[in-house]
This record gives C-alpha cells, sequence and structure tokens, in this order.
C-alpha cells in the first residue's frame, strides 16, 4: 500500500531479506502535497518504488499514465502494471471463458477481520476439495484474524 510502505520492501528485496515486492496503489494524484518540497520528495519515492518493484498494482489504468505524465519510463511502467480494481464490474471486465481459468487456484486479497468473512474460506476449502482435490487457496492480507486463519490452515493441511 503506498509508497512509503512499498519503499520499506524495495529496501527489504536489496537487502535480500525477500524477493517480490508488489506496490499496490489505490490513488495516485500528480500533486498530492501543496508544498512542492514534500510533493517531489514523495514522488521521487514512487518512482523509486515503480523502477525497483517486481509488480505495480493500480487501481485504475489513469494511475499508470499518469505517473507516464510524470516523466516515468513508459516501458518499464506499463510492463510491471496490472489493473486490479475493487469489486467487479460485468459491463467494463470481460468475462473469461470458464476453459481459461485455472479452477484450481483460490485468491482472497484484503482484510483478515471477522467482519470479511474470510474464515469462511478455510471451512469451505474442505469440501471443495473432495470435488478439486488439487486446489489452492492463497489468502493476501492482514488483520486481527491473521494468528488465527495460519493455525486452521496448518491443522487443515494435516
Amino acid at each position: 500500500m503506498d509508497c512509503l510502505n512499498a519503499f520499506t520492501g524495495v529496501i527489504l528485496k536489496k537487502l535480500g531479506l525477500i524477493d517480490n515486492v508488489i506496490f499496490y496503489v489505490i490513488d495516485y494524484i500528480p500533486q498530492k502535497f501543496n508544498n512542492k518540497l514534500l510533493n517531489y520528495v514523495y514522488h521521487a519515492i514512487d518512482r523509486v518504488c515503480c523502477y525497483n518493484c517486481n509488480y505495480i498494482w493500480d487501481l485504475s489504468p489513469n494511475m499508470m499514465n499518469g505517473r507516464i505524465q510524470n516523466g516515468l519510463s513508459e516501458k518499464i511502467v506499463r510492463e510491471k502494471t496490472i489493473t486490479v480494481s475493487i469489486g467487479c464490474d460485468f459491463e467494463e471486465n470481460e468475462i473469461l471463458p470458464i476453459e481459461s481459468i485455472d479452477i484450481n487456484n483460490i485468491a482472497y486479497f484484503g482484510g483478515l477481520k471477522e467482519e470479511f468473512g474470510v474464515e469462511i474460506l478455510l471451512d469451505a476449502l474442505v469440501n471443495i476439495k473432495k470435488i478439486f482435490p488439487n486446489v489452492l487457496l492463497h489468502i493476501i492480507g492482514d488483520g486481527n484474524l491473521k494468528d488465527s486463519l495460519e493455525e486452521k490452515s496448518k491443522d487443515l493441511l494435516l
């Protein structure tokens, strides 16, 4: 989330402590701050993150275009950027044919909190595996359920 958090990931990557950094961005504002120096520093960090992360996940394609207009390398930004919108707009997004969908991978990306119901996925996985034994569930996120979800997933592996 945002360039300040991604910058930490870039440092850890440079130190060899992690392999991949995904720069997930929910907003890109050319003039984030009224203070010109602060705005310059913020966008310099954003630039470092874009050039040194493995992937850029933008909420909208306009964000990638804004970076290119701000002088970032179009080639690099286009190669790394994936638009990851919130939710699913079936009128705007192409619906893939069922044969092209990898039915063995289920992903959850979001908060690990009771109100989001992510623990239901682990409960359902037991039954899903009866029909699709090779299915994998990928849970990406953080929150107060993280530890209990990790424990529960270890129990399900046994």
